[in-house]
């Protein structure tokens, strides 16, 4: 199912890719990628590529610009 298709269904998207990841956070593929290893960012590799579920996502944001390290 497209996007354009789950737009208009209603269904929202719940994974996105580790590309994706970066240019909403406005980092490297490379950044993303390091937060995983650090285990700063939760991600699951399905066969072919790294997935990471927006909820992950949304917390890493909240975690990478608090004040408290």
């Amino acid at each position: 199912m497209s996007d354009i298709h789950k737009e208009e269904l209603g269904v929202e998207k719940r994974f996105v890719t580790l590309s994706e990841a970066a240019k909403m956070n406005n980092v490297t593929r490379q950044a993303i990628y390091v937060a995983i290893k650090q285990k700063k960012l939760r991600a699951y590799k399905n066969p072919t590529r790294w997935i990471i579920e927006i909820d992950d996502l949304d917390q890493y944001k909240k975690l990478r610009y608090s004040r408290s390290k």
